[in-house]
């Protein structure tokens, strides 16, 4: 139904005129297109707007015609599912058509397409993501998300153990979005039928399930939801090594950014290279996010002072230092201070000198050239990278006169 009384703020993106291209597009075209979800959602929660998704009465095939006639790029991004994206000079816009499910397993769905707006807002998984407003900001609420969002509460649209049978990683959503609107306690009844239907959890693919995780962490206060999925067993599958959350609470407490997912879920895990290379083959994560996530687990002991943590520093970049300093600090406490300090405050030089300045020398390359600088880089360390660039030429003529 529409509520004439319920209209969004005005949001300076609503006037930007490839916006404005898109809605005449689609009503030139015999369709009418709607804001959707998020964007509607975050504007009436007092949330910045990242996203912005349409809903469209035309079937995709329409919808990329009319885009064309109107001069707008397209791409089908998800013919399959109804979707095709609209590419702006300043964003790209997914526009969906209004859809029913016909068919579903739990992780895809064959779907029929629909000019129903409430049937459209009835396949949605929460009644605060199935909110719609026309191009002058009036909103169409269909299943009372708006009371929701006062009320702070995460409710799914229609009965939640058909949402959730439609797509399981609804399960995974539901904790994530608790955490990020930061809506507690956790609603009873989507709870109830999260836990009846967890054992579904294992017949989602691990690409699904780690792009959630990844938003879950990112959340400013991830602790409450992790706990309750910890608790609940929802973790049993896919992150059984998650056992340190008050390792993560004091991580965060110490001023973890929130886009540091990796480091977050370092935390979480037992100092374990095996376990954690396993995680990451789980999660498929990328070969970044996985070569991190196990340079954090290899045990290590807190270096003792200045100089060792220096000589560290310098061993492993100052990024991976502050990474380790960071979640030491969280795991162990003040033993990591001075790696802490030192990680932020000194910065390793380069080894001044090079295979180029042996060559000048008369060295030629191979073996012997790489011992030799080795051994030179080694007593470099040694002084506390204080010894002077001339100084280490010296010595490694000393060693190239020496095997004369």
């Amino acid at each position: 139904m529409v509520k004439p009384d319920l209209t969004l703020t005005p949001q300076d993106w609503m006037h930007d005129p490839d916006l404005i291209r898109l809605f005449a597009a689609i009503r030139e075209a015999g369709g009418e297109a709607r804001y959707v979800g998020g964007c509607v959602r975050d504007v009436l929660l007092g949330r910045a707007v990242h996203d912005i998704d349409m809903a469209v009465t035309l079937v995709p095939e329409d919808t990329q015609r009319a885009l064309t006639v109107a001069g707008i790029k397209s791409v089908p991004t998800g013919l399959d599912f109804g979707t095709v994206t609209a590419v702006l000079a300043s964003r790209t816009v997914e526009m969906t058509s209004l859809r029913r499910d016909v068919e579903t397993d739990g992780r895809r769905a064959v779907v029929a397409y629909t000019t129903d707006w409430q049937e459209d807002a009835l396949r949605r998984d929460f009644t605060i993501n199935a909110l719609y407003a026309d191009q002058d900001g009036h909103v169409f609420d269909y299943y009372q998300g708006h009371a929701d969002i006062i009320a702070k509460r995460l409710r799914f649209v229609g009965d939640p153990d058909t949402r959730l049978q439609e797509d399981v990683l609804r399960i995974l959503r539901f904790f994530r979005f608790h955490a990020q609107l930061g809506f507690y306690p956790l609603e009873t009844d989507g709870l109830a039928a999260c836990t009846r239907n967890k054992n579904l959890l294992s017949t989602l693919s691990a690409e699904r399930v780690a792009g959630e995780v990844m938003r879950l962490l990112k959340a400013e206060n991830p602790i409450p939801a992790l706990t309750a999925m910890r608790d609940g067993g929802f973790l049993t599958h896919w992150l059984p090594e998650t056992q340190n959350i008050d390792t993560l609470s004091t991580l965060i407490a110490l001023g973890n950014d929130p886009a540091d997912w990796i480091l977050r879920l370092a935390s979480l895990c037992p100092s374990n290279p095996v376990g954690v290379t396993e995680l990451a083959e789980r999660l498929k994560l990328s070969g970044t996010d996985r070569a991190r996530l196990q340079a954090l687990a290899d045990p290590i002991t807190a270096p003792k002072d200045e100089i060792s943590a220096r000589r560290y520093i310098y061993s492993v970049g100052s990024n991976a230092a502050r990474d380790r300093a960071r979640l030491g600090l969280a795991q162990d406490g003040n033993i990591w201070q001075i790696l802490s300090s030192q990680a932020e405050d000194w910065q390793p030089s380069s080894f001044p000198i090079s295979g180029k300045d042996a060559l000048a020398l008369g060295l030629e390359s191979g073996p012997d050239m790489g011992r030799m600088l080795k051994d030179i880089e080694a007593h470099w360390i040694g002084s506390d990278f204080t010894l002077s660039r001339a100084a280490l030429i010296d010595m490694l003529k000393e060693k190239i006169e020496g095997r004369s």
